[in-house]
């Protein structure tokens, strides 16, 4: 079952997501974590950096 996001003003479907099974869901969440704990190692200059660039 797809969950649907809608415009709630003009009822207009803005997109689907397919559900997830448990070891996608695992998967993404561990990756997150990874991903946090070489962020946090990370010094202040360096993602100062980074922030701007996307921003």
């Amino acid at each position: 079952m797809a969950l649907i996001s809608i415009n709630p003003t003009t009822g207009e479907t803005i997109r689907e997501y397919e559900e997830m099974i448990q070891r996608e869901i695992e998967q993404i969440l561990s990756q997150s974590q990874n991903i946090f704990l070489k962020w946090r190692r990370t010094d202040f200059a360096h993602r100062s950096g980074l922030l701007k660039k996307a921003a």
